[in-house]
């Protein structure tokens, strides 16, 4: 007696049960995995799929053919040391796993046994087993139920169990297995925990090695075919109606699969015809649960269904599934949630139309059919089918078992219930509208403007994907990406960036392909052109959309008319798209391609397409280096490998002569494999003479960008060049190298080369060193600095070899950026340690200061060397390569103006000094004699009786400074404000002028003194007046206080006679004062 159909399996209810199970491919392919990836040591699986796919049946008949009681699927391989399995079943519950598990294995378990309590029990259970060599396997079927109740209840303690289970599992030494299932990824049962749950919990899903168990619709249609074709039938298909179906079906290019259109699969159907099996497949997919709904068709008696039809001897048609489905899904179908939801109820609108314009009862139930078969194709139907007249025909008399529908169909869409649509030659279920859509779109011609420029008018239809040359990428390691461009002329522009070609679809009605080859030329850029010569019909094809355009804005209120455009609007633009982008890989002449170059134009398909691009691009970018890398190898690094390619550089800067460059043995940073694929693979960083060394490449393919290097660097002895330059030179073709390896390349061969040339940074400043945080600026911004080589002849080389002997270095037989720096770098800390005074004094010859200007602003060492230098001593580099006395004659003159430049300051101390000594103690002295005078000369005076200004002045004079420097430089800050070696040169004569004046005026106060005046008591004055031709005239005039007082009035009335004009009182009280003297 056969077993009562269930609509789910249980693994616990059913494992001892007969059940009928059909082992399709994508079980089969679980199977395998599964036992595969067992064999080689993972023992926990997490079966996921949606609901009703067929998970718990799969479990069930894995179960049955480990056990040897069906051969549902194949062993591979056997298991060693395993004479049997034995299988504990659990099914998901809203509970915790810990505590089943518990309650199942450890004797008298309470809420608080713990997790080693736990897993020894099951221990026990696999040792007792192990000893009869059989296998343990745990089954969690709707394992989902316990992740539910961990993730909500207590995931800290059920996650920790969970891992602990499965680390103990995972031993592949343990003939032990355990097999899970769920209905979604196990991550989504984590949305609700923190971050560090979250992150516990990808560690438990990282435990479980997880299988994909969804069965693809057409694997819905074979289980139908199997579970069909081995099921007794009451009746038998006619093969002559078969056939015909069949045929009908193929023409129409109505089958909505890939797979399983066959005759065969036809006949293995019966009662179902292979249409209406198909379109149940797809509808059981969407509407309901997979492989559980089918087989509820298949095996139950359900109303509507396919047992209570089985014995009419008819097929079970697509009108009979259009009534299955609407009873069985009403409520899902006439809800917002059927995606389908406008096309159900325009079927179930019309059908209630039927009976008034059908009178006769076997009209109106083949119109019935005819209506539900029409609107279940164009649900699930492809969109290319055509669903014609003939069609209809053909399906009513073989399947709907209705002789003729052609008169049906003409009142259908007289009564505007059909619609038969021009454009796809098929029928389409209509609501009916006023408007005569063709008539309209007819008459829109008068209104849309013709189409010029096709190729801008494309663009708003679609855009191209970019395209990516797969076989070049993958012989050479550089992506090539093709940029798809539309155009009307040629396009003549060269790829940069991450654009390495374009593919240059050209719309023109005019441009054939000799005026192409004529524009093209000889440039050789990486570009396929392809003229489209079906131009004019793509032009017509795009106004016929703007005309139905223009209809559909003008009927926006007719929702049946705007329905029906925007259907013919899709039509259309798919045609479109045909035209333009299905034909890129056709060979009907509908393209004709152009290129400059040796690839084949004949191409046959995607794959020969994307051939030719790489043809394309191997003979544009012949210098490419093969250099396999997708860490480096783009055109922007991430940020994790560009912060690797700063530990790269460290690296490099700091370990070149250690092998590896210094890396970890046992670890491998990106940093590392990058050094390994750039360096070592290269052959760039190797043991020469015993010592590791940065040489050049090895690998042959590398020794095009090696060269442009050295090129670069060769053109740089004429004069700099910017590092953007040879970053250029590198992002075009024949390279055209990507930016993050140019990022990379660029710093390494300049550090390898960093001896050959200077390096200057902004504002053309010279760096003598190239230094981490260089490289950093030149790699983001290359057009600020500039690199010049070294370049000397013998000649130079002799007058480099003059000036190192003159600062007693060693003779060097080789320039390099080393002995330039050690050359120059004495000249520019003798500039840098001379006083600001020998800085900047013009008491020097002229070629004294011309020389110390080539010094101070020297930025390039050769040039300072073999040009300034010479130059500002009136000497030419052309008469000193040539001459060898005349070499001689000029460095002894750069040392006669050296020395000369640093006795500039001493020569400004030696004239102080003799000023201080002739013009002021009257007779040339030493320092320490004319200091001692003058201090003699001031002992007498008083500091109370001195103004303060003249105080200070004072006090340094008769300071105990006894060093000549300080002394003068303390007079010099007392009389300017500013040391001697702040000096400017008119501070020289201000100083003797100021100096002079205040040595005068404390000697009027010592004249003042000498006559003991009595300051409480009287006023006094010292006067002194000279004129040509009369001796000096000086007086000391004394008056009492006590009388000065009456003098104010006098006082008053001359000041009042004065007036404000000063220059005119001083002339009359100077003569006053002269007769009074």
């Amino acid at each position: 007696m056969a077993r009562p159909f269930s609509p789910s399996v249980n693994i616990v209810r059913d494992a001892t049960q007969e059940l009928s199970y059909l082992p399709t491919p994508n079980a089969q392919t679980v199977f395998g995995q599964l036992i595969n990836n067992y064999l080689s040591g993972i023992h926990c699986f997490n079966i996921v799929g949606a609901y009703g796919t067929g998970k718990s049946a799969f479990l069930w008949a894995f179960q049955q053919t480990l056990s040897k009681q069906h051969d549902y699927f194949q062993l591979e391989a056997g298991f060693k040391n395993v004479k049997g399995f034995h299988f504990e079943h659990f099914v998901g519950q809203y509970a915790s796993l810990k505590q089943t598990l518990a309650q199942h294995y450890v004797v008298g378990a309470t809420a608080d046994t713990s997790t080693s309590t736990i897993i020894a029990a099951l221990d026990d259970e696999y040792r007792r087993l192990a000893k009869k060599k059989s296998a343990l396997v745990l089954v969690v079927d709707e394992f989902g139920k316990f992740l539910e109740y961990a993730a909500k209840e207590n995931p800290e303690e059920e996650l920790y169990f969970i891992q602990e289970l499965a680390e103990y599992i995972n031993d592949s030494r343990k003939e032990i297995l355990l097999l899970t299932t769920v209905h979604q990824d196990v991550s989504a049962y984590s949305l609700e925990l923190t971050r560090t749950q979250r992150q516990e919990w990808d560690k438990v899903k990282g435990r479980l090695k997880e299988l994909t168990f969804n069965e693809p619709v057409e694997q819905l249609l074979f289980l139908a075919a199997q579970q069909l074709g081995t099921t007794q039938q009451a009746t038998a298909a006619d093969a002559v109606a078969n056939s015909r179906l069949f045929e009908a079906i193929a023409k129409a290019q109505a089958f909505p699969l890939r797979d399983y259109f066959s005759p065969e699969m036809q006949q293995q159907l019966w009662p179902m015809d292979l249409l209406s099996a198909a379109v149940l497949v797809q509808a059981l997919q969407r509407y309901g649960q997979n492989e559980r709904s089918l087989f509820t068709f298949l095996q139950s008696n359900d109303y509507l269904g396919l047992q209570q039809h089985s014995a009419r001897g008819t097929y079970f048609n697509l009108s009979r599934v259009y009534d299955y489905l609407s009873f069985h899904y009403y409520s899902l179908l006439t809800s917002k949630y059927n995606p389908h939801f406008a096309q159900w109820a325009i079927i179930r609108s019309t059908l209630e139309q039927l009976e008034k314009h059908f009178e006769v009862p076997t009209d109106l139930e083949a119109a019935n059919q005819l209506v539900k078969t029409i609107g279940m194709l164009s649900i699930f139907a492809p969109a290319g089918a055509e669903i014609s007249s003939e069609f209809l025909e053909t399906y009513a008399q073989t399947s709907l078992d209705v002789a003729s529908v052609a008169h049906l169909l003409q009142i259908l869409v007289q009564q505007k219930l059909l619609r038969l649509v021009p454009h796809k030659n098929s029928y389409i279920l209509f609501e009916g509208t006023d408007l005569d859509i063709e008539l309209a779109i007819d008459e829109a011609g008068n209104l849309v403007e013709q189409v010029t420029d096709v190729a801008t008018r494309l663009q708003e239809f679609f855009t191209f994907p970019y395209i990516a040359a797969k076989q070049i990428s993958f012989e050479k390691g550089t992506p090539r990406i093709f940029e798809v461009r539309m155009t009307e002329e040629a396009l003549l522009e060269e790829p940069k960036g991450e654009v390495d070609g374009f593919v240059n679809l050209i719309f023109s009605d005019t441009l054939t392909i000799d005026k192409l080859q004529q524009t093209v030329g000889a440039r050789q850029d990486a570009v396929l052109y392809g003229i489209y010569e079906r131009s004019g019909e793509i032009k017509k094809l795009i106004r016929e959309i703007d005309k139905v355009r223009k209809v559909r804005d003008e009927n926006l209120n007719d929702k049946v008319a705007r329905r029906e455009l925007n259907s013919i609007l899709e039509h259309q633009e798919a045609l479109l798209r045909h035209y333009v982008i299905d034909n890129l890989y056709a060979q009907d002449g509908a393209i004709t391609w152009f290129t400059n170059g040796p690839a084949q134009l004949n191409f046959k398909g995607r794959r020969a397409f994307n051939r030719c691009l790489s043809n394309i691009a191997a003979h544009v970018y012949t210098d490419t280096p093969v250099y396999r890398s997708e860490l480096v190898n783009k055109t922007k690094l991430s940020t994790p490998i560009a912060t690797a390619r700063k530990n790269f550089m460290r690296a490099l800067f700091e370990n070149w002569q250690y092998p590896d460059l210094g890396f970890p043995i046992k670890n491998f940073p990106p940093e590392k494999t990058i050094y390994l694929s750039l360096l070592k693979e290269t052959g760039i960083h190797q043991v020469v003479n015993g010592e590791y060394a940065l040489t050049t490449p090895t690998n042959a393919s590398f020794q095009a960008l090696w060269q442009i290097g050295e090129e670069f660097l060769q053109r740089s002895q004429e004069g700099p060049l910017k590092i953007s330059e040879l970053m250029q030179a590198l992002l075009r073709k024949p390279l055209k190298l990507k930016q993050g390896l140019v990022d990379f390349w660029v710093p390494l061969f300049l550090f390898m080369k960093r001896h050959e040339f200077a390096l200057y940074g902004e504002q053309g400043k010279y760096i003598p060193e190239m230094h981490l945080a260089v490289v950093d600026l030149f790699t983001k911004s290359p057009a600020l600095y500039t690199v010049k080589a070294f370049a000397l002849l013998p000649e130079k080389l002799a007058l480099f070899n003059d000036y190192r002997e003159l600062l007693q270095l060693g003779s060097t037989e080789r320039v390099s950026n080393a002995t330039f720096i050690e050359s120059i770098k004495p000249f520019l800390t003798m500039y840098k340690q001379l006083p600001a005074y020998a800085q900047h004094t013009r008491n020097l010859p002229v070629a004294t200061q011309r020389l110390r200007e080539s010094i101070s602003t020297a930025k390039d060492p050769e040039a300072a060397f073999f040009e300034k230098f010479p130059g500002a001593l009136g000497f030419n580099l052309p008469e000193l390569q040539r001459d060898a006395d005349t070499r001689e004659r000029y460095v002894k003159t750069l040392q006669v103006n050296i020395a000369r430049l640093l006795q500039a300051y001493p020569a400004l101390l030696t004239r102080m000094d003799a000023f201080i000594s002739s013009l002021v103690v009257g007779k040339t002295v030493d320092f320490d004699d004319y200091k001692r005078r003058l201090q003699e000369r001031f002992k007498g005076l008083e500091k109370h009786r001195v103004p303060a200004d003249l105080r200070v002045f004072q006090d340094r004079v008769t300071s105990k400074l006894d060093d000549r420097e300080s002394w003068l430089n303390s007079m010099a800050t007392c009389v300017l404000g500013k040391s001697l070696t702040s000096f400017e040169d008119a501070d020289e004569r201000r100083f003797q002028d100021e100096f002079q004046q205040r040595v005068h005026e404390l000697d009027n106060l010592c004249e003042l003194a000498k006559a003991n005046p009595d300051a409480g008591a009287e006023d006094i004055f010292r006067l002194g007046i000279a004129a040509f031709g009369k001796k000096e005239q000086i007086r000391i005039i004394r008056r009492p206080k006590q009388l000065s007082t009456a003098d104010v009035t006098v006082e008053n009335e001359i000041r009042a006679l004065l007036g404000t004009d000063k220059a005119r009182s001083l002339a009359i009280l100077a003569r006053l004062l002269q007769e009074q003297l």
